[in-house]
């Protein structure tokens, strides 16, 4: 029995002060690391509002005929597809900035 007391008591006497290298040592390895993760953090929370602002692209066209009337049923399907695409692109983008609703009402 004063066996054990005595191993209590001889744990206070191991570490006393800043005589404890070993637990300084992870102490500043813990500081560190929280450190990295809050600059990680805050470089992602940049970005991600960066990344929130899109922008479209608005094109026209001008009603001019070519005078060649292949050519201009050619340049009109062209015009189509090019929307087609501009629609899709911008769904897409809406698609991936999607943003989570509140459920709890529904």
């Amino acid at each position: 029995m004063s066996q054990a007391v005595k191993q209590l008591d001889n744990l206070g006497e191991e570490c006393y002060g800043n005589s404890c290298p070993m637990k300084m040592k992870q102490a500043l390895i813990v500081v560190i690391v929280v450190i990295i993760l809050l600059v990680g953090f805050l470089v992602y929370r940049s970005r991600k509002s960066s990344l929130t602002t899109t922008t479209t692209n608005s094109y026209t066209t001008q009603n001019d005929s070519s005078g060649d009337p292949v050519l201009d049923a050619d340049l009109q399907d062209v015009d189509k597809q090019l929307n087609a695409i501009d629609t899709s692109s911008s769904n897409a983008d809406a698609g991936l900035n999607d943003q989570m609703g509140d459920l709890s009402s529904q």
